[in-house]
């Protein structure tokens, strides 16, 4: 895969890229640790793969504040949706 000369976009793909090891040590550890442990590093990991692309969206939204607006606000009513849904299930559980 070709570099990108964007800084930006780089920083991205390389925080990215370093999330896939985390969840994978995570998962390792979620299956092989004791109870205690095991529901620890299994919360982190699901929260690691459900924010990773969250903060994406967030980031492309700011990225995209200052080029075109439109895609900003779909993906602050996207994040906004997302906000709902965790609050719902919040107040629901």
């Amino acid at each position: 895969m070709a570099r990108s000369r964007n800084p930006a976009r780089r920083r991205l793909s390389t925080v990215l890229n370093g999330e896939v090891p985390i969840v994978l040590v995570l998962g390792v550890v979620a299956w092989l640790a004791p109870a205690p442990v095991s529901r620890w590093s299994g919360w982190a990991m699901v929260s690691v793969l459900v924010l990773t692309p969250i903060g994406r969206v967030a980031w492309l939204s700011a990225r995209w504040m200052r080029f075109d607006r439109s895609f900003a606000w779909v993906g602050v009513a996207l994040l906004v949706t997302v906000g709902a849904a965790a609050a719902i299930a919040v107040v629901l559980r």
